[in-house]
C-alpha cells in the first residue's frame, strides 16, 4: 500500500468545477494504484505551497509515515508535484525516502526510480524541474518589469486612483493609474498630517472611508507610499513620474510621522510628555494621569506604571513639561539649526529624478552601450534618487522647524517634545519632600536634545555641498 500526494501551488478561490487539479491528481493516482494491483492507504494534501520548498504540512506527514514503516512510498500524478526545489534539496527528499524503504513513484514519467537507469532518468527530471521554476520566476520579474516601466502599479489599486486599462482577457483592472473622486480627499489628508499631526489625520480618514479600517500604522503606511508622489516601485523596479501626482514632495514629506520603534499607546493633548519620559530606575515609560484624592481638585501628573518597578517615580505635569521646554528653547537659542531648509532636500530628490528620468528615455544609450551597462547605469540613479529622497527623510526628523516655543498649544508641545527630546529620565527623590519625585538636573543624562543630531547632519551636508 501506497500514499498518495496532491499538491497545488495556488486555488486561486477556485470552487466547483473550475478547481480540478486535486481531482485530476486524485483519479491519475488511484489509476495507477489499480493497474498495479494496490491501493492508496492514505491521502496527503498541500493547497496554497510552493514546490520550491520542501517544508510542507502534507509532505512531512508523508515522510513521517514513510520513516515509520507505516507506507511502502508515495505516489504523485506528476513529479513537479513532488518537489521544484533545488536538485541536491529534492535528491535528498528522494534518497531519505528509499534509505527508509520506500519508492517515489512518479505517475507522469513512467519510471521505476530503484533501477540505474530510473536514478539517472529521477535525477534529469529534477534537473528539468528545477529549470522550469527558475524560468517561471524570471518571467515573472520580466513581467513585472515591463509593468513598472510603462507605468503600471502592481498590486492593489491605491486609495485615490483607478486603473486606466482593462486586462481584455481576466476583465480586471491593470494600467497605469488616473486621479479618481477621491484624489482630492487624499491630498486634505495628507495636508490635515502635516498641519496638524497624524492623530487628527486618522480622524479625518476614519470620517471620509468608515468603511475602512483605520488605525494609526495604517495611516502612517499610506502617507509613506511614493505613488502619491507619482512614482511607481515594485521591488528593485522603479519608475519614476509614472503618473500624475496627487500631492507636491513638500506636501508629502510634512505628512510623514515615521514610527520611532514600537508601538506606542496614543497619547492625549493634556499630557504631551507621556511615553518620552522614562524611568529611571526600570526604564519604563512615564505616563499621564490625573492625580488627586477624592473631593479635591485632580492635577495633571505622570508617573511610572511598568509592571515590576520598585520606584514608582511620580511628577507633576506642570513642573516637569516647563523644565523640558526650557531646555529646548535653551538650546535652540544657544545652537541656531545649521541644517539647510526643506526645499534644499527636494531640489536634490528633484534633480535626482529629473536625471533618472533623462536616462530613462534616452532610448539609444541601451543600444550603444548594450543591456549589462545600461542596467548598472539605470540602478546607480536609482540608487542616488532613493538616497536623495532617504537624506531628506533623515532631515526632516533631525531638523524640520519646530512650532512657536514662545507659547505653544498642548498639541504643538507634543509635536516640540517628539522632535527635540531624544532621552528623560525621572527619578524619584530621597529628600524630605514627600518622597516627590524630581527630573535629574539639567547638564546630566536625563534630558539630551535633538540639537546634537542636527549640527552632526549639518556637519554631513556640508560636506555633501
Amino acid at each position: 500500500m501506497y500514499d498518495g500526494y496532491v499538491r497545488v501551488s495556488s486555488t486561486d478561490k477556485r470552487e466547483g468545477k473550475s478547481f480540478q487539479s486535486p481531482i485530476e491528481q486524485r483519479e491519475r493516482i488511484e489509476g495507477w494504484a489499480t493497474a498495479h494491483g494496490t491501493k492508496i492507504d492514505k491521502w496527503h494534501e498541500d493547497y496554497n505551497v510552493s514546490g520550491g520548498t520542501l517544508d510542507r504540512p502534507g509532505l512531512d506527514a508523508v515522510m513521517t509515515r514513510i520513516r515509520a514503516g507505516r507506507t511502502q512510498g508515495v505516489v504523485v500524478a506528476k513529479l513537479s508535484r513532488l518537489s521544484r526545489a533545488g536538485v541536491a534539496d529534492a535528491l535528498r527528499l528522494c534518497e531519505e525516502v528509499y534509505e527508509a524503504g520506500g519508492e517515489v513513484v512518479a505517475i507522469d514519467v513512467g519510471i521505476d526510480p530503484t533501477t540505474p537507469t530510473g536514478k539517472f532518468t529521477r535525477t534529469l527530471m529534477l534537473a528539468l524541474n528545477e529549470m522550469e521554476l527558475d524560468r517561471t520566476k524570471e518571467g515573472f520579474l520580466a513581467s513585472r518589469e515591463r509593468a513598472v516601466e510603462r507605468g503600471a502599479f502592481v498590486g492593489p489599486t491605491p486609495l485615490g486612483f483607478d486603473r486606466a486599462e482593462i486586462n481584455a482577457r481576466t476583465g480586471k483592472p491593470c494600467g497605469a493609474l488616473v486621479h479618481n473622486a477621491d484624489a482630492p480627499l487624499v491630498r486634505e489628508a495628507f495636508v490635515i498630517s502635516g498641519r496638524d499631526g497624524l492623530d487628527s489625520a486618522v480622524v479625518f480618514l476614519k470620517k471620509t472611508w468608515p468603511h475602512r479600517h483605520w488605525t494609526v500604522r495604517a495611516a502612517r503606511k499610506l502617507f509613506a507610499s511614493r505613488v502619491y508622489r507619482g512614482d511607481v516601485i515594485s521591488g528593485q523596479f522603479v519608475n519614476v513620474g509614472a503618473h500624475e501626482p496627487i500631492v507636491d514632495e513638500a506636501t508629502w514629506d510634512a505628512a510623514q510621522h515615521p514610527s520611532t520603534g514600537g508601538p506606542r499607546r496614543s497619547v492625549k493633548g493634556t499630557f504631551p510628555l507621556s511615553g518620552i519620559a522614562r524611568c529611571e530606575a526600570c526604564g519604563g515609560p512615564i505616563v499621564g494621569h490625573w492625580s488627586g484624592h477624592k473631593g479635591k481638585t485632580k492635577k495633571r501628573a505622570y508617573r511610572c506604571t511598568a509592571p515590576g518597578c520598585t520606584e514608582r517615580p511620580h511628577a507633576l505635569a506642570d513642573p516637569l513639561e516647563k523644565l523640558a521646554l526650557d531646555e529646548i528653547r535653551e538650546a535652540t537659542e544657544r545652537d541656531p539649526v545649521k541644517t539647510p531648509p526643506m526645499s534644499w532636500y527636494h531640489n536634490e530628490i528633484s534633480r535626482a529624478r529629473v536625471a533618472l528620468e533623462r536616462y530613462l528615455a534616452d532610448d539609444e544609450t541601451r543600444t550603444i552601450v548594450g543591456d549589462d551597462i545600461y542596467y548598472a547605469e539605470l540602478r546607480e540613479r536609482q540608487s542616488v534618487y532613493q538616497q536623495a529622497q532617504a537624506n531628506a527623510d533623515e532631515a526632516r526628523e533631525a531638523s524640520r522647524d519646530l512650532p512657536d516655543l514662545a507659547d505653544p498649544t498642548p498639541a504643538e508641545l507634543r509635536t516640540i517634545f517628539e522632535r527635540s527630546i531624544t532621552a528623560m529620565t525621572v527619578r524619584r527623590t530621597r529628600i524630605a519632600s514627600g518622597g516627590q519625585s524630581e527630573v535629574l538636573p539639567a547638564g546630566t543624562s536625563s534630558l539630551n536634545i535633538r540639537q546634537g543630531l542636527r549640527e552632526s547632519l549639518a556637519d554631513r551636508v556640508d560636506i555633501l555641498i
